[in-house]
């Protein structure tokens, strides 16, 4: 269908919404199938297709999580899925991880909050994901968010304590998830392996 009455946000150094858009999730379901938006606070937010090591890293944290997968019974997905949250927010995480206990939110989109969610940071969308993402996954209750930066090379673990996110640290070097405790990765450990599989020119 056209999109030409819609009004689509892109975001570039911008601050969080500080008020409600008038889009619903029922606009949203009427956009084409794979349109790169998400719906976040009833607003059309569109983004430009992520740069090569974006994606590269993306696939890296997908063959993390496996083990996870394999072992705990839970279901990884790269993006792009629907995750609805509530009737003005669904998003399209980079990665998504849920354990055994949420299964029954998966159908044609995941309805409700994750175990777990990931963004990987670029220029185009960091900004949004430390704030105003950061600010929705909290608020809807995602018990674990990570922020991955690959130009920093750095992994920041997020617990949700009340509504509100707090620093989870590495013991000797190694993150295991208080929250969803089949989730174990070592920052030093995956940072080393993507610089060895990365891409010549990629760094």
């Amino acid at each position: 269908m056209s999109t030409a009455g819609y009004e689509f946000t892109v975001f570039d150094r911008y601050a969080p919404y500080s008020t409600a858009g008038p889009y619903t999730a029922a606009d949203y379901w009427r956009l084409p199938e794979g349109e790169p938006v998400e719906l976040i606070q009833g607003r059309l937010v569109m983004s430009p297709a992520p740069i090569s090591l974006h994606q590269f890293v993306v696939r890296q944290l997908s063959r993390w999580l496996e083990s996870a997968e394999e072992s705990a019974g839970g279901v990884v997905y790269i993006s792009p899925i629907d995750v609805v949250l509530d009737d003005q927010n669904i998003v399209q995480p980079d990665l998504i991880y849920l354990a055994k206990d949420r299964l029954d939110q998966i159908g044609d989109r995941i309805e409700g909050a994750p175990s777990l969610v990931i963004e990987v940071l670029s220029p185009s969308t960091a900004n949004r994901d430390r704030q105003q993402k950061l600010q929705l996954y909290a608020r809807h209750s995602v018990p674990e968010y990570w922020m991955v930066d690959p130009d920093a090379r750095t992994l920041e673990f997020l617990v949700n304590d009340e509504g509100r996110f707090v620093v989870a640290t590495p013991t000797d070097g190694v993150y295991t998830s208080a929250v969803t405790p089949e989730l174990v990765v070592d920052p030093a450990e995956f940072w080393a392996e993507a610089d060895r599989r990365l891409p010549r020119g990629k760094a």
